[in-house]
């Protein structure tokens, strides 16, 4: 999706809605690449969840905005999610399905995918959403599964080959923007031309998660818009 324009590379991202074991197991993990014996990688080098199903603590909830929620989870043994640059985790919400089956859904994490021991998801809560009904459930010391396979891996990864980049959203659609603003602006040397465009019902529906400036370059031009009113009720 890119263009040639003055001699810049303009690449656009697009996300208008938003749409687990404790590590004390008996597997032997390699301290360098993170792989532990006996499980399957979706990424190379792995995330830290493999493809079969991980719990991992809630160690804090907090109100975001009216309908929607940030969850922070604990990574036990001080290890980092280790997140490609674009891509998702899959949660499980054992139970929430039609007739008592399990609901599945992908999330982008909006914390920095190198922090260690945590990770934070933020979540809007439907009326009628699966999903987000388990996690509004959810309480400090649950457990909560998740994995990542082929499917959550984007095909654009960081670095992403561009002179110029801007960002549209919408709702908690933010979170793969923010995920993305991690290395754009933590990365030495990365002089990207960043443009962030971001859109909600009104003011009071406008997610405040945000990205935390330790560590940004201040090089390079960042600058971002809000708008209300974008998304049709």
């Amino acid at each position: 999706m890119g263009n040639h324009r003055t001699g810049l590379l303009h690449f656009v991202f697009i996300a208008i809605t938003s749409a687990a074991a404790d590590g004390g197991s008996d597997e032997t993990c390699d301290a360098v690449t993170g792989k532990c014996s006996g499980l399957e990688y979706a990424a190379d080098p792995p995330c830290y969840f493999p493809t079969t199903w991980l719990d991992v603590p809630v160690t804090a909830v907090r109100q975001d905005t009216h309908n929607s929620k940030i969850v922070s989870f604990g990574i036990p043994n001080e290890g980092s999610l280790n997140l490609p640059v674009s891509s998702a985790i899959m949660m499980n919400a054992p139970g929430f399905g039609p007739g008592g089956k399990d609901v599945m859904k992908p999330y982008n994490p909006i914390s920095d995918h190198r922090i260690k021991g945590s990770f934070d998801l933020v979540v809007k809560v439907y009326p009628t959403g699966r999903a987000s009904k388990f996690v509004d459930l959810l309480k400090v010391g649950d457990r909560v599964s998740f994995r990542q396979q082929k499917p959550q891996i984007k095909k654009w990864q960081y670095p992403f080959g561009k002179t110029s980049i801007t960002m549209v959203a919408g709702g908690t659609g933010i979170a793969p923007m923010i995920q993305a603003l991690y290395p754009l602006l933590k990365t030495p040397g990365d002089t990207t031309l960043i443009r962030l465009l971001y859109g909600n019902l009104s003011k009071r529906h406008y997610v405040k998660a945000r990205v935390r400036s330790t560590g940004f370059r201040t090089s390079g031009p960042f600058t971002g818009h809000i708008c209300s009113g974008l998304i049709a009720r």
